[in-house]
């Protein structure tokens, strides 16, 4: 019997019991706050304006034995979760299972960590190093028995004290299974899994052995084994969530994490919506709305607010410049991490002691606009839905000259335009990229106003009139399909430069191609002012586009009835400018952060944009 859903997630965001409610969350250390500090520090929260407090719940600090369990003083759970209820704030559950970074080992026990049994194996059969401070560890196999074992014995413990407090009638309102960045630090072609359980699993999905290296006579059974490990994250995920259920916590909304990788290659569905990490600065280059669209509605980020040691310090402007970032390319909701500034953490949203930092106003300031303008009740403007192309992608990591280091590592290097592509023998790979960042380029110049979708939607999810797919010679076999559908039903459907002939396995593609469709001029690669051109006659704009200089992004966000009721203007140059952007001449804009009135004169309006930043403007009263 399916139980009963007691939270679920909507296109605007959380619901809870029938109501809505808005994920605008803060995570909290609780065990490394003093507890009588924790009603002070949770009542600013709120004050703030935050609506949830995330609260990683890290096995380690709980575990004294196996089997046995701490949860007195500091580390009182459910006292926590009672003070979170008396601020009036809902709770996230975090239960990682590595579920804080900041803390030894990821917050495994020590006993699960010294378990060889349980280690993710290499493809020369060695431990699977995580190289995080204090201390590196061997990760453990996504897909170990034992590893879910231990975990639903550490889950039981954790039901006990959680399961009373869930809602309606509790502060719990969703439960996080995030298997945070480690994965991903592992994630290079033939590095992981080659657990004996990895290995029985994957044979149930493919009969036959996995591939340690590439092969050029069998490559696609090496992009399959590429694919099939990219998704590991979230076939553990969905069966922590059944362990869940066998501990009183059914029924709530689940919520996964989006790792910092190129959207291309990320092929870690869940079931349940994934927070999209803007916050460690490890991400790659590629546009938050393509990164977005990976991560499944509602659209949810994670922001940062201070930083860990881990990783480069950011100031508050490029704080405050990703936030808004986030906003304009459709995020309905976010968590800020951390809202509490305890050791182990640089900074917060507030001090221990409850008093609000530099960076909270800022914050509190957003959150009262989002409260005014309740942005997640509209829309973005979006004629174009552009389907995010990544059958290339994995081919060409399997394909690698750097197997198995991790994508993740490789983007930070900054090796070219195709990214991590770049070291791929597989020349379609880096091109595919090149081509994707040059549509997506040439949309945001010729002001057409797109939404991203993965590459698996399904057709009745598109609702744009014109469907935009770059492509080379290998193409999604779901996506392929999804492109006759929308043919059959006379959208306009634009690809290429070349029509594909291949699956995403480099097999022969079957099945006809779409009718009526356009194909990009090979040479659009080199002339981005065509391309945007070509692809502005899609959905032409009388209004809300820029009129000057380069590099300014205009997006209108729409109520129900079509009504442009708010404008994010984005800068993508390095200096600040004097944007200049067409309005209807009746317009009334103010800025939605400060209420400053803004002037249109014959149909334009200026304003200042800092730069790699962006206003987010409110139209009408």
């Amino acid at each position: 019997m399916e139980a009963h859903r007691r939270s679920w997630f909507d296109d605007r965001g959380l619901v809870v019991d029938g109501a809505a409610r808005p994920w605008r969350a803060a995570t909290v250390a609780y065990w490394r706050l003093p507890r009588g500090r924790w009603p002070r520090a949770l009542a600013a929260l709120r004050e703030l304006g935050l609506t949830l407090v995330e609260v990683p719940v890290p096995w380690a600090i709980h575990e004294r034995d196996a089997g046995r369990y701490d949860f007195a003083g500091d580390r009182d759970l459910g006292g926590f979760l009672d003070a979170v209820a008396a601020a009036d704030l809902g709770a996230v559950l975090q239960l990682g299972p590595l579920s804080s970074l900041t803390e030894t080992h990821a917050a495994l026990p020590d006993r699960i960590v010294a378990d060889g049994a349980l280690w993710a194996r290499t493809s020369r059969d060695t431990p699977a190093w995580l190289p995080l401070a204090p201390r590196a560890f061997p990760l453990p196999s996504l897909a170990s028995d034992r590893f879910t074992a231990e975990l639903a014995t550490w889950y039981r413990a954790v039901g006990e004290v959680a399961a009373p407090r869930t809602a309606p009638h509790g502060p719990i309102v969703a439960v996080g299974l995030d298997g945070g960045l480690a994965h991903a630090v592992r994630g290079g072609a033939y590095d992981v899994d080659y657990h004996p359980d990895a290995l029985a699993a994957w044979r149930v999905h493919r009969d036959e052995e996995p591939p340690r290296r590439w092969s050029d006579v069998d490559g696609a059974r090496a992009a399959a084994w590429v694919r099939w490990n990219a998704g590991a994250l979230g076939r553990a995920a969905r069966r922590w969530s059944t362990l869940l259920d066998e501990v009183g916590l059914a029924g709530l909304a689940l919520i996964g994490g989006a790792p910092p990788v190129d959207p291309s290659g990320d092929h870690d569905a869940t079931p349940w919506p994934r927070q999209l990490d803007l916050a460690s600065g490890t991400g790659p280059r590629a546009p938050i709305a393509l990164r977005l669209a990976m991560a499944g509605a509602p659209a949810l980020v994670r922001l940062p607010a201070g930083h860990a040691a881990h990783f480069a310090p950011t100031t508050d402007d490029e704080r405050a410049a990703v936030t808004l970032a986030a906003l304009a390319a459709g995020a309905r909701g976010a968590t800020w991490t951390m809202g509490v500034a305890t050791d182990r953490w640089l900074g917060g949203l507030v001090d221990g002691d409850g008093a609000v930092t530099a960076e909270g106003r800022r914050v509190a300031r957003l959150l009262a606009a989002l409260e005014r303008h309740d942005l997640p009740a509209l829309h973005r403007q979006a004629e174009v839905a552009l389907i995010v192309p990544r059958a290339d992608a994995a081919f060409g990591r399997a394909r690698s000259l750097v197997a198995p280091l991790p994508e993740a590592a490789l983007e930070l290097l900054a090796l070219g335009p195709g990214g991590a592509a770049e070291l791929s023998d597989d020349p379609d790979a880096a091109r595919a990229r090149r081509w994707r960042d040059a549509v997506v380029a040439a949309l945001e110049l010729g002001q057409v106003g797109y939404v991203a979708v993965a590459a698996d939607a399904p057709a009745a999810s598109l609702g744009a009139r014109a469907i935009v797919h770059p492509t080379l010679a290998r193409i999604e076999t779901a996506t392929w399909d999804t492109l006759r559908t929308l043919s059959a039903e006379r959208r306009v459907i634009v690809i290429g430069p070349d029509t594909p002939t291949r699956d995403e396995l480099d097999q022969p593609l079957a099945g006809a191609a779409p009718r009526r469709l356009g194909l990009m001029r090979a040479g659009s690669l080199d002339d981005l002012p065509g391309l945007a051109a070509d692809l502005a006659a899609l959905a032409p704009r009388d209004a809300w586009y820029a009129l000057r200089p380069a590099g300014i992004v205009v997006t209108p966000w729409l109520t129900v009835d079509g009504r442009v009721r708010a404008v994010f203007v984005e800068h993508r140059g390095a200096k600040p400018a004097r944007a200049v952007i067409a309005v209807p001449h009746d317009a009334s804009l103010h800025d939605a952060l400060d209420g400053t009135a803004l002037t249109v004169r014959d149909g334009e309006v200026a304003l200042d944009v800092p730069a790699h930043g962006a206003r987010w403007l409110i139209v009408g009263g």
